[in-house]
């Protein structure tokens, strides 16, 4: 299995999913406030994590940004598609799970493509060194971020 998907997958997983851990209504959903709060501690985790320059900051977050904003158009395009089929009552027919089934396949291959579109340029941008790191440093602000949603706190 291609190492970029089992490093990314859980930034997908926690970006577009904030409401799994969510026990109900809407109104757990996780605000826009604080969405963008926790991209400002990925944001800040990362660089800790990474060391970067300041000649390779400002190379890479350019990159970074666009990658983020094409990936959650990504998400947010499925999640919508997938929100009409989830409005039906029951369980899905046997041809709604064939459709649904084939969105998320045409979905993580986007999402794919876009990983090694962007991953050529963090390459590009900051070696494969500190590429590796970010994708280690992603993984592991996951975990934690995880970890206190296990706990009950999302902080």
């Amino acid at each position: 299995m291609n190492i970029h998907i089992l490093i990314l997958l859980p930034l997908a997983w926690l970006l577009a999913m904030p409401a799994a851990f969510a026990q109900g209504d809407d109104h757990h959903r996780w605000s826009p406030e604080r969405r963008q709060e926790i991209k400002a501690q990925l944001s800040a985790y990362l660089t800790r994590r990474m060391n970067l320059t300041p000649e390779e900051a400002q190379r890479f977050w350019p990159v970074y940004n666009r990658y983020d904003e094409e990936m959650e158009a990504q998400r947010k395009a499925h999640r919508e598609g997938m929100r009409s089929h989830k409005e039906k009552d029951g369980p899905p027919s046997e041809a709604d799970a064939n459709t649904l089934l084939d969105k998320r396949l045409a979905h993580r291959e986007q999402e794919q493509k876009l990983r090694r579109k962007y991953d050529a340029e963090f390459r590009k941008s900051i070696g494969a060194v500190k590429t590796w790191e970010l994708y280690q440093a992603e993984r592991d602000f996951h975990r934690e971020m995880l970890r206190g949603i296990r706990k009950g706190t999302d902080d």
